[in-house]
């Protein structure tokens, strides 16, 4: 794998190739061209897709990915036209929708490069979808709207030239994907899988390790706890909270 990329690193060599409004403007009128979204699905459609610690080709490791064959229209926006999609590598190009593109919105609070920090954080930052080639944030409430760039609705004529393009994430074109290093992806055992792990237990073994969860007869406590069987024979204790009014669980750890 030492020609290969792992897929965080492959993803900032990406955003260099991720089409801009003015990759979109450029198309000609009438002119079709096949575009390969990195949505917000991109985890599970190339765990699906690909074998973990394996390096391929950016068309094998995409496969899965939505892709339309775009065609570009004399709307005056310069941004809409007929989407004729592939969904999870199952073509040919068929389904037609009406959609239109999402803009990379990054609030005033973040700057492009943390925002595109996808192995930290990708709370920071939004794809919003613009409306007759406008980006009118019509269905966001007014603490959401101020808090992205300024606020209001704006004319597609007034963000940079160079923001991001796409359609729930960025976009690229097909044969530019195909002239990136190739690439793979390591299977890891996150934070929450370990807690869960630690937490399922036989339920002496919960008895055991958490005594005021039980009565002085092993009986369950349930005015503060609960407990799930799993599908191994094996228990999950949760413990029982209450946030203004309304209960709630959360993982014994």
């Amino acid at each position: 794998m030492d020609q290969a990329l792992e897929v965080y690193d492959w993803l900032h060599v990406l955003r260099t190739k991720a089409m801009t409004i003015q990759d979109v403007l450029d198309i000609p009128v009438g002119a079709s061209v096949d575009i390969v979204f990195i949505c917000r699905n991109f985890v599970d459609l190339y765990e699906q897709a690909v074998k973990p610690n394996v390096a391929v080709t950016p068309k094998e490791f995409c496969k899965k990915c939505y892709k339309i064959r775009f065609t570009k229209s004399n709307h005056p926006s310069g941004v809409i036209g007929e989407w004729r999609w592939s969904y999870h590598g199952v073509g040919p190009h068929g389904v037609i929708s009406n959609h239109e593109f999402h803009l990379e919105i990054i609030p005033k609070t973040c700057t492009s490069a943390c925002a595109w920090d996808c192995d930290k954080d990708c709370s920071k930052f939004y794809w919003y979808p613009l409306e007759s080639g406008e980006m009118k944030l019509s269905e966001c409430g007014p603490n959401f709207r101020k808090k992205m760039l300024g606020g209001e609705s704006k004319r597609l004529d007034e963000y940079p030239t160079t923001t991001l393009m796409g359609w729930r994430g960025p976009m690229i074109l097909a044969s530019e994907l195909e002239k990136l290093p190739n690439v793979y992806w390591i299977q890891r055992h996150s934070h929450i899988d370990d807690m869960i792990d630690r937490n399922t237990k036989t339920l002496e073994q919960h008895r055991l390790d958490t005594p005021d969860a039980f009565d002085a007869y092993g009986n369950l406590l349930e005015d503060k706890y609960h407990i799930q069987k799993t599908k191994d024979g094996r228990f999950m204790l949760f413990e029982v909270y209450y946030d203004n009014g309304i209960k709630c669980m959360r993982l014994k750890n």
